[in-house]
């Protein structure tokens, strides 16, 4: 109750797994890294172009997030990472029921699929934002999309169902 406002974000990088704890702060972020903390301030521009003051240090990068995986782009490098996402978990229980069901309150602030698409395993199906972050609810089997529930702005509960999902193996 008396902690401050943050998140733990976990991602996967190569064969090695990382743990950022981000703390809101009104002019920016202070990241807990392996190596430290780190004061962070930055910019979303147009086509995912990110200007960021990086402790001090100016930093341009392109990010494209497909999914759950992030590829980075700065200074002729490029840098691929996958979002951890541990309500995804939560998702998989009530996906092998044939129903997706959001797995804390929020807002639907994308949805990437139509009634009637098929979808392969780890399609991202639709974006939740929760908790200032945002989530994304992938597909956890081949199957095909029955009927999308929610529309973009709409908010939802815990637990309401998303999306009716018919996976390939009948379930």
């Amino acid at each position: 109750m008396n902690d401050d406002n943050h998140h733990v974000v976990r991602f996967q990088d190569g064969d090695g797994e990382a743990a950022v704890t981000v703390h809101y702060r009104p002019d920016g972020y202070l990241m807990d890294l392996r190596d430290g903390a780190l004061a962070v301030r930055g910019e979303l521009l147009d086509g995912g172009a990110l200007e960021a003051d990086l402790g001090g240090s100016r930093c341009h990068a392109r990010v494209v997030r497909r999914g759950r995986e992030l590829t980075v782009f700065t200074d002729g490098t490029s840098h691929r990472l996958q979002l951890i996402d541990p309500l995804a978990g939560a998702a998989e229980l009530d996906a092998a029921g044939g129903r997706l069901a959001a797995p804390m309150p929020g807002k639907i602030v994308e949805v990437l699929v139509k009634d009637g698409a098929s979808v392969k395993r780890g399609a991202p199906l639709l974006v939740l934002e929760a908790m200032k972050m945002e989530h994304t609810i992938s597909a956890l089997a081949d199957g095909k999309i029955e009927k999308v529930i929610y529309s973009v702005g709409e908010q939802v509960e815990e637990g309401a169902e998303l999306i009716v999902f018919q996976s390939a193996g009948g379930s």
